[in-house]
Order: C-alpha cells, then sequence, then structure tokens
C-alpha cells in the first residue's frame, strides 16, 4: 500500500570533497533487495535469503540510468548540506545547517525560494542551531534543530510554499541529539546519533506527544553516526556515517545504509554505499527515485546526480 507515496530519507554527513546529491536505483525483490547506483558502475545487493515481503517494491524489475549531473556552488546547501526531502508533486527542499531552499520539480533544481536565516528567534532562544535531516508532511516541513549541549532538540515547522517559519515548535522529548526525522500515517520517527537500538516516536496529531519506541534488530552497542532516515514500502532506512558500523548479514564488512521491517524491527538489508568525497548526510524518496547529499572535503563544489527509472 506504500507504493508509490512520497517518503522522505534523511542522512547527513559532515566531511566529502563534493557535496553530492545521487539518485539511487531501488530493486527490490521477494528475495533480495537490489540498490543500483550506477553513477560509480556499482550493483549492491541486500540480504539474499531473507524474504522482505513488504519491502517489495516492482514485481517487474526496474531499470535505472543516469539522467543528469549537475554541479552546484556549496552556497547551493548553505554552505553545509545537511538534509533533502520532496513536497508532494516533486519539489525538492534542501537543508543546511541554518539554512532551506526549495527548487523546482526537474532535474535543474533550479531556485524558487531561499531562507538563509532559517532558524526563528523562537528557536534561538533556546540556543537551537542546527537544522538536521528534514522531512516534509502533509505540507509542512518539519526540522530536527539541536543546540550545542545536545540535551533538548525541538521539531521547528515551516511552510512548504515559501520557506516560513508557521510558529510552530515542538519538543523532542527525551532525545539528546535529534539528526533527523521520517513521517508517516499521523507518526514520526527519529533517533539519537550514537547507539540507536531504538527509534523514537512521535503522535503528529497529538502535538508530537512520545508514543512507544521502536526497537531495531541491531548488535550492541547499537547504530553509530546515524545522520538520516526514511520509510519506504514497509521499512525503515537509516543512513549513517561510513566505516563506524558493521553488516551484521555480512560478517567482515562494513555498512552504511541498513533496512529496517517496519513491523518487527528486524534487519532485512544493509549495504555499503561508495559517496564520492565524503560521507552520506540526507536522503529523500520520492516514488522509486532516492536523493542523496554529501558533504564535501574542501567545501568547493556541490555536485547533483540524477538517476531516472525507465
Amino acid at each position: 500500500p506504500l507504493l508509490g507515496r512520497r517518503l522522505t530519507t534523511k542522512s547527513l554527513a559532515q566531511t566529502g570533497e563534493n557535496h553530492s546529491i545521487s539518485y539511487l536505483s531501488i530493486n527490490m525483490t521477494i528475495y533480495s533487495i537490489a540498490w543500483v547506483l550506477l553513477l560509480t558502475g556499482f550493483t549492491l545487493t541486500w540480504a539474499t535469503g531473507a524474504t522482505p515481503v513488504a519491502l517489495q517494491a516492482d514485481q517487474n524489475g526496474c531499470s535505472w540510468d543516469l539522467e543528469s549531473h549537475k554541479t552546484k556552488p556549496v552556497s547551493f546547501f548553505g554552505f553545509s548540506a545537511q538534509g533533502v526531502a520532496f513536497t508532494s508533486d516533486g519539489q525538492a527542499i534542501f537543508s543546511g545547517k541554518n539554512f532551506l531552499r526549495l527548487t523546482s520539480a526537474d532535474s535543474g533544481y533550479h531556485t524558487k525560494a531561499v531562507n538563509w536565516r532559517a532558524i526563528p528567534k523562537a528557536a534561538k532562544s533556546l540556543k537551537l542551531d542546527h537544522i538536521g535531516d528534514i522531512e516534509i508532511y502533509e505540507d509542512k516541513i518539519i526540522a530536527p534543530i539541536e543546540e550545542p549541549t545536545h540535551t533538548a532538540p525541538y521539531f521547528v515547522l515551516y511552510h512548504t510554499s515559501n520557506l516560513s517559519f508557521t510558529g510552530e515548535m515542538f519538543p523532542a522529548a527525551g532525545q539528546k541529539h535529534c539528526p533527523w526525522i521520517a513521517a508517516d500515517n499521523g507518526v514520526a520517527w527519529s533517533s539519537e546519533f550514537d547507539n540507536v537500538e531504538t527509534i523514537a516516536r512521535y503522535s503528529i496529531t497529538d502535538n508530537y506527544k512520545r508514543i512507544e519506541d521502536f526497537r531495531v534488530d541491531f548488535p550492541a552497542p547499537g547504530l553509530m553516526a546515524v545522520q538520516g532516515g526514511a520509510i519506504f514500502n514497509g521499512a525503515l532506512i537509516l543512513s549513517t556515517n561510513s566505516g563506524v558500523n558493521i553488516n551484521p548479514l555480512n560478517q567482515g564488512t562494513q555498512a552504511n545504509l541498513f533496512a529496517f521491517d517496519l513491523s518487527s524491527g528486524k534487519l532485512l538489508a544493509a549495504e555499503n554505499i561508495n559517496i564520492r568525497g565524503g560521507e552520506m548526510e540526507g536522503i529523500a524518496v520520492y516514488g522509486q527515485n532516492m536523493l542523496m547529499a554529501s558533504n564535501g572535503k574542501y567545501h568547493v563544489e556541490s555536485n547533483i546526480y540524477s538517476l531516472k527509472c525507465d
């Protein structure tokens, strides 16, 4: 039932040579999940032998081809790539540390609106100063924003049309870090940055009241350096920094992208995505296209890669 719905993933990282955004192909079958990153020529196969029926995306398969490569100045991300989300009609909104950019619903990502000072006074009064990977739910941007002591993050809401603050802010109760947020069916999902064994959940319709946590099946001490998350076809997808997490499904290897069954928390898939010039930041899914952002080593330019399903 989730097939074809807009779902936003968020994943952030803050090193690397180029800010990169990549559309990834997702070709999932009953017996395996295949992620094809045509830009680098790698074919990444997930969790063979498992039967993640809930993740079945397209029984007929899907062929993905590189559609375009765009280079943008580093200012495109407000000098610090953090996240990305899609509106219901396919417009991409990018987040930086204190910045939002609304772009067109085409591969040119032409700017339609920019909020260079996206953190409102009400948030600044609480010392909030760092936007993470954003989500869009019911035509509102939800931005997780942290403060330097990492003790009291908030969810801050913005209008998708002009990126202005709606006046709504809600504490991410019980969280210290709050690097990402995903939302579906009236529930918002988020987590800490390190030692992630449970996912915090919030009732959007009840003013983001915290509800029962969701436990993910991952060896202690849990996932480290979690940067983003999204919900796609019955799975919670989490992205992390590279080089910090093992792949429990393939001992002796590492992974930075993980898919957990949304009902049981079982780890269905894990893979290591090679990011040009740096680590993963925010990710977003629109239909069956994925957009990925990463920061670069020298913060010199931004690259946008779009892959299209034929």
